[in-house]
């Protein structure tokens, strides 16, 4: 995956889960609906429109069906998924 396009999904996460996954890669796997981090369902749903705008096609319209679209790493993970379907 290009660095820019990482880059832009850390910032979509960072500005709608209120955490920056550069700084606390320990944060990555937590689930973001979890206890810990907490972040309202509404965030992940707008994170989600973020990503499809910025790769111009769905993202990992599979993986948020089987609940796969959880954490930080998974979502980069459907990210990288979305972009090897080109």
């Amino acid at each position: 995956m290009e660095e820019a396009i990482k880059e832009a999904v850390w910032n979509i996460l960072e500005k709608r889960c209120g955490v920056d996954f550069r700084q606390r890669p320990e944060d990555r796997e937590e689930p973001l609906l979890g206890p810990r981090l907490q972040v309202p369902a509404r965030e992940l749903l707008y994170a989600y429109a973020d990503l499809v705008r910025l790769l111009g096609k769905p993202v990992g319209e599979e993986d948020v069906k089987e609940g796969r679209f959880d954490t930080a790493e998974h979502i980069l993970a459907c990210v990288e998924r979305a972009l090897a379907q080109n």
